[in-house]
């Protein structure tokens, strides 16, 4: 079957490889859409994420959906949570899965990704899309699902407001997840002005955007809310992204971190964290949020509208990745059988 290998940065090459076997608790999936997501991105601009280095060539790719071939969905369009855990030790036990320490995950190296016409995966991580639902949809779900525990781990000042700081693919989502549970007045923040007019006007879309000046003078926060926001979302991951989250947030207020930095390294003004009280949450992907988020899309509370703007073919998959680590529009998909 055809596929594309990332060999290093900036290195991924279509390719035929082996048709995946499943064993008997996997399904073999006809992969039809596999969305680019930030991790994706580090892998293949710096060839490592964090202390994670890429040290052999690996199909890429986690967010991916498609129809399944075997198995009891056959048919069916379905979605891949792409952590494959351990289930047997204390964290697993836990129901912390998401922090096991011998998981498999689609495209990191521990397991083969989503580039690629096929897919055989645990049976169990499937999860068949409500009807009418395309194979794009279902490779939403799994930022989708991010967003959801973003959300889930603090939850949100029921009619209050919250801020995202980054509105790429996972903050458009981070603020529609808030809006459906229950914040009354979104506020988004990044530099480029398409993503600030993409959250406006885009389904359960913010109330009020600002572009992210790290060095601007003014406090804009005082007028745009001046006692505070309860929850900031930083969903860029960036020094400057920390920065405006800090002074956006209200004194023992949450910022949770859902961004990856650049280099595995972040920093910030003490006193700007120190003198609000503030609490610093990390987002480790998502534990079992796909019921929840497809709960959500279930019940008509939240689109994926208007997220996807650019599909690419397979052999194009160089091209798409460029395109969106320039961040030239949202969300951008590879669809491995067009």
């Amino acid at each position: 079957m055809r596929a594309a290998l990332l060999h290093g940065a900036h290195d991924l090459r279509p390719a035929e490889v082996p048709d995946p076997e499943p064993a008997e608790d996997e399904t073999l999936v006809a992969v039809e859409a596999l969305g680019i997501c930030g991790s994706d991105l580090h892998w293949y601009d710096e060839g490592r994420i964090g202390s994670a280095v890429l040290s052999q060539p690996v199909v890429p790719g986690h967010e991916i959906g498609g129809r399944a071939l075997t198995g009891p969905y056959a048919g069916l369009v379905v979605a891949l949570d792409p952590a494959d855990s351990c289930r047997r030790c204390a964290l697993c036990e836990a129901g912390k899965h998401n922090l096991c320490r011998a998981i498999r995950f689609a495209g990191d190296g521990t397991a083969p990704g989503g580039l690629a016409e096929r897919i055989a995966w645990p049976t169990r991580l499937l999860s068949p899309m409500p009807e009418g639902s395309t194979a794009v949809d279902a490779a939403l779900l799994e930022p989708l699902g991010v967003a959801t525990y973003a959300v889930q781990l603090v939850g949100v000042p029921v009619g209050g407001t919250v801020a995202v700081v980054g509105l790429g693919p996972i903050g458009q989502l981070v603020c529609r997840v808030a809006r459906a549970a229950g914040a009354g007045r979104v506020v988004g923040v990044d530099p480029l002005a398409h993503r600030r007019e993409a959250a406006l006007v885009g389904p359960g879309g913010v109330d009020a955007v600002l572009d992210a000046a790290p060095a601007r003078e003014e406090d804009v926060w005082a007028e745009t809310a001046p006692d505070g926001v309860g929850v900031v979302y930083d969903a860029c991951g960036s020094p400057d992204a920390l920065v405006e989250a800090l002074r956006a947030v209200a004194p023992d207020g949450d910022v949770v971190l859902a961004g990856i930095p650049d280099g595995n390294v972040t920093s910030f003004p003490a006193d700007l964290a120190r003198r609000k009280g503030v609490r610093l949450t990390t987002v480790r992907r998502m534990r079992d949020s796909y019921p929840a988020a497809l709960a959500l899309l279930a019940s008509g509370r939240l689109s994926l509208d208007g997220l996807v703007d650019r599909t690419f073919a397979l052999d194009e998959a160089g091209g798409a990745f460029d395109r969106a680590l320039a961040r030239d529009g949202l969300k951008t998909v590879i669809e491995p059988h067009r």
